[in-house]
């Protein structure tokens, strides 16, 4: 309270372009100024004044300011909602865009605002007439060069046979929520597939699935995950969850929280593009997980530096020191899978071995055997 007071009263006196001040809700606060050239920037030095000073709040408070500003078109007629509108819609974009301080309404905000929307709409239609598709993509065990498992990822197939990637709508979906419909369905499939093949008292390997960010806001996650593996009757060790580092960026605590109580589960748990976002090896030693995958980022090239292999050697050796499995991804070549085998990481997932295929297609490969690039090559 003492710090909103404080922050209500400097905020009125930042400029004397300032014409009214008034607090939303919360610790939200809305100014109403003259427009100039600097004005942005004056309000940019305030906010690092006022984040600074040490006197408030007994100098014991750790916090940060985000805002927004709309700068309207004075060719056209002024409306108030309008531009109340456009400075929360900046404002939201600062937030899901981690913007510094302070960011401008552009319209190209709203445009993706409106894109947001109707890819939502879109996506939840398809969903309904089954244009989403699970294709698998074999994880390889690269000494044996045999399948050991598989990551399922989600493809949206229209009716024309158009085939929708996940760059262009996973974003989209993930700022609205609608992804964890997606994420569920995905789960589902999965079972039925596991359900499938130990009727039918065929081989079974373990399926991997991603676990997207916004599942860690919800308490519902587990119980609707676990109930959906139970009325299929499948052991949750064929079942592996992939997160991103980016989920411990969000609320670390309840990441490691949750990451617990799905092992407690029996559910295996991987961390997904390893050293691509967060990367903080302290942070490793209080993940609660089974498998590290690394970032496809690390072998960016055909050829693999030297200080490349050495960050790399030095990752794997530590995870099998701590009892933590590794996978590299994004394996393309056939000096990358030279450097694993001599690196002590034995499962390996890229194009060299396969692409994301459809489950069918996935099934025929396990009968058969996978074939490499340099064995098609070969042939």
């Amino acid at each position: 309270n003492a710090l909103l007071k404080s922050f209500a009263s400097a905020l009125s006196y930042f400029s004397d372009k300032v014409r009214y001040v008034c607090r939303v809700e919360a610790d939200r606060f809305c100014v109403l100024a003259e427009y100039d050239d600097n004005i942005v920037n004056d309000f940019e030095n305030f906010t690092r004044r006022f984040s600074s000073n040490e006197l408030l709040v007994g100098g014991n408070t750790s916090f940060g300011i985000m805002s927004s500003a709309y700068i309207p078109d004075m060719t056209a007629a002024f409306s108030f909602d309008q531009a109340f509108d456009n400075v929360n819609l900046a404002l939201k974009y600062s937030k899901a865009h981690s913007i510094a301080i302070c960011s401008v309404y552009k319209t190209e905000m709203r445009e993706e605002l409106n894109r947001t929307i109707e890819i939502a709409g879109d996506a939840m239609k398809a969903l309904k007439n089954s244009e989403f598709k699970v294709f698998f993509q074999p994880k390889v065990s690269v000494s044996q060069n045999r399948i050991v498992g598989a990551e399922a990822l989600v493809r949206w197939i229209k009716p024309n046979g158009a085939v929708v990637t996940p760059d262009s709508f996973v974003p989209f979906l993930e700022k609205n929520g609608y992804i964890v419909k997606i994420d569920f369905f995905v789960y589902e499939e999965v079972c039925k597939y596991l359900r499938r093949r130990l009727d039918c008292g065929l081989e079974v390997l373990p399926i991997s699935v991603n676990v997207s960010r916004i599942h860690m806001l919800k308490n519902d996650f587990i119980p609707h995950l676990v109930e959906i593996v139970h009325r299929y009757r499948i052991p949750t060790e064929l079942i592996e969850l992939e997160l991103t580092e980016s989920v411990f960026m969000a609320n670390e605590e309840n990441a490691v929280r949750t990451l617990g109580a799905l092992r407690e589960k029996g559910f295996k748990v991987s961390i997904d593009d390893f050293g691509s976002d967060y990367s903080s090896l302290s942070l490793l030693k209080r993940m609660p997980v089974d498998v590290l995958k690394i970032d496809k980022g690390f072998f960016s090239g055909d050829h693999i530096e030297e200080k490349e292999s050495i960050l790399l050697s030095s990752v794997i050796d530590m995870a099998n020191k701590m009892d933590i499995d590794i996978i590299c991804e994004g394996i393309e070549t056939e000096e990358q899978v030279d450097f694993l085998k001599n690196s002590k990481c034995d499962t390996a997932q890229g194009f060299f071995y396969a692409k994301p295929v459809p489950i069918a297609d996935f099934e025929d490969m396990l009968e058969n055997g996978i074939n490499p690039i340099s064995e098609k090559r070969e042939k």
